[in-house]
């Protein structure tokens, strides 16, 4: 400390120090500067997410509408009129939504891809009423309108597709790469749909339409195969799920009778076949209906996608940004430390005088979460009561209800002329046996009253006094029965009758209720305690010949791992994330070895339960034999 004290060697520990410190700040600038561009290009993809999310919504309800103006046009206006309308309601909510979206998105992307694209989809949006219109009156083809629709999603695509070359992590660009080739081949099975849908409508098709319809069946298989590939196993599952479904099955038959037609007919030299009028499953409708349940159940899985995909960007931008937060940290602290190293050394003094302030403060605030815990301990042991004394009260009151029952009955027999001596006696007989259950139960509230009240003033009591050990150990499990019931969990006492003690029953009373609870909490979980038959506490206390009392608590619970079982006693040490405060067996500890001055030490392994061992001297070791 002299050396410090002198200037030149102050500056030539401040030169040593600063060589490492400008290096970490260094590399903590370079690290700053990639998790800002990070957070901002994650931050993008979650936009683009979001912007997908709304966008595939839009192409399921344009593809729908593509079908169902399909088999409208074709059937010449006689099918899905009032469908259509409803249809158009839903397509130009999402189309006003994504509208909105795309706009913005716009203004914020610096992609002059994307703005040429914004461009294109506007101008398809705007055609739409026209198309609708000519579609209605049956002014336009069906190839024509199909063609639209189809050319309105192809460039909605093309925003999609920017999903998976926008972001760097691979997790998402993986994800986005399954996504888009389910999107691509759902619009394959959509353009499908309309198609086939046309087909079994008309009277006369063109081959150009079969070979269409033929064709898509190939496209689709091949995106969902690319699918399959870059996805992950609970999407794989859900995918052959739909594959085996009824609605798969039915689509397999009409497809293959639409081919059979197209074979029939392809040596003619007619460019018009006329498709065989068959019921059943070739109906357009029914082709509708089956198309319709798999392209849902497809959008189901797509759904699903999209969330997981825009749960993976937040996390990977809360990372980033934790990332971006830790290395600001570090520049700002090696910044801050380059500039107050010279002044540490003229506060060393100082620093340690608010240590010990500090642990002062640390160890009065240890003292009063100690006592926190304790009132806590009492709460849980006044819920406990309540509920035990609740059933005694509430079996007396109903038997003195049934008392007062059967004295009207007496009232109205002894008010008749004749009464039978036997209806008497059997009034009367109810009577005593209502009464002596109301009797025994009033005795059990009694009991659970006076236990309480015996057990609750020791706890908020500092007094010492001469107490009897079989007792307060017979009150405490009487008080907790309610929870431990709930378990099932036997406890066995083995205890003299006329141990006395003199100290601080209230510690005693905590010491053991303490003990218990972490075996009901810790070593009987609710898994272990179900696969038990008979869960089992066993507390035996007894007096040495060294005036000591010798105290053992055994559980058959699951017991502990070396590295818990290290740490039992550590203060805040818990191995439940979401109950517990980790004071328990510290409290434990703390009255064992502070107030009754003894020691304790535990045993365990997993799987074979606890042992505890506390022993502490009684009144003739400290001196109390007179409790005045």
């Amino acid at each position: 400390m002299k050396l410090l004290n002198k200037l030149q060697n102050t500056k030539i520990l401040y030169v040593i120090l600063l060589f490492p410190i400008m290096g970490i700040l260094l590399f903590s600038a370079i690290r700053v500067k990639d998790e800002a561009c990070f957070v901002g290009e994650i931050t993008q993809v979650e936009q683009l997410i979001k912007l997908t999310t709304q966008i595939s919504a839009l192409i399921h309800e344009t593809q729908k509408e593509r079908g169902k103006t399909s088999i409208y046009m074709s059937s010449h206006g006689q099918k899905f009129f009032e469908e259509l309308q409803v249809q158009y309601q839903n397509t130009d909510r999402l189309i006003a939504n994504v509208s909105s979206r795309l706009k913005v998105f716009n203004e914020q992307s610096e992609r002059h891809y994307f703005s040429k694209s914004f461009a294109d989809i506007v101008i398809e949006f705007e055609r739409i009423s026209l198309v609708r219109q000519q579609a209605i009156s049956l002014d336009a083809s069906v190839t024509v309108t199909i063609d639209y629709f189809s050319r309105l999603n192809k460039q909605l695509f093309k925003i999609i597709s920017m999903l998976p070359n926008v972001s760097n992590n691979s997790n998402i660009s993986q994800l986005s790469n399954a996504y888009l080739n389910l999107l691509k081949g759902k619009e394959k099975a959509g353009l499908e749909r309309a198609i086939i849908s046309s087909i079994l409508s008309l009277d006369a098709v063109s081959l150009t339409q079969y070979l269409e319809a033929i064709s898509l069946s190939a496209e689709q298989n091949v995106y969902f195969e690319n699918f399959i590939l870059a996805t992950t196993t609970p999407y794989i599952t859900l995918f052959e799920h739909i594959n085996n479904s009824v609605a798969t099955q039915r689509i397999s038959v009409i497809r293959t009778y639409v081919y059979q037609q197209f074979f029939n007919n392809q040596q003619s030299t007619n460019q018009n076949v006329l498709p065989i009028t068959y019921g059943g499953d070739s109906s357009a409708l029914q082709w509708f209906a089956a198309s319709t349940e798999r392209i849902n159940s497809l959008k189901n899985i797509e759904d699903s996608i999209t969330d997981d995909l825009l749960t993976l960007a937040q996390q990977t931008r809360t990372d980033a940004f934790y990332g971006l937060f830790f290395y600001s940290i570090l520049v700002f602290m090696a910044m801050a430390m380059a500039l107050v190293i010279p002044i540490i050394f003229k506060k060393l003094q100082r620093n340690k005088k608010k240590l010990d302030k500090n642990i002062n403060e640390l160890n009065l605030t240890r003292d009063e979460l100690l006592a926190s815990e304790k009132i806590a301990a009492l709460g849980r042991m006044v819920a406990g009561f309540a509920h035990e004394v609740n059933t005694p009260l509430g079996i007396a009151i109903g038997s003195v209800s049934q008392i007062q029952q059967i004295q009207k009955n007496l009232i109205e027999l002894l008010s008749q002329d004749e009464v039978e001596e036997q209806d008497l006696l059997d009034n009367i007989n109810v009577i005593e046996t209502v009464s002596s259950l109301a009797f025994s139960n009033l005795s059990r509230a009694a009991r659970l009253v006076q236990s309480f009240k015996r057990t609750s003033v020791d706890q908020v009591s500092e007094k010492s006094r001469r107490y009897n050990v079989k007792e307060v150990l017979e009150d405490v499990v009487f008080t907790l029965t309610s929870q431990l019931k709930k378990k099932a969990i036997i406890v066995e006492l083995y205890c003299p009758d006329k141990l006395d003690v003199f100290g601080q029953p209230g510690r005693f009373d905590q010491l053991i209720t303490n003990l218990i609870l972490n075996s009901f909490a810790h070593g009987f979980t609710t898994d272990f305690a179900n696969e038990m038959h008979n869960p089992l506490i066993q507390i035996e206390i007894d007096s040495t010949k060294n005036n000591l009392i010798r105290l053992l608590y055994t559980d058959n619970g699951k017991g502990m791992t070396p590295s818990t079982l290290d740490k039992i006693f550590e203060p805040f040490f818990t191995t439940s994330r979401t109950d517990g405060t980790g004071l328990g067996m510290y409290l434990c500890h703390n009255i064992v070895v502070n107030d009754m001055h003894g020691h304790i030490r535990c045993q365990s392994s997993l799987g074979k339960g606890v042992v505890f061992e506390i022993i502490f001297p009684c009144q003739a070791v400290l001196g109390l034999e007179n409790e005045n």
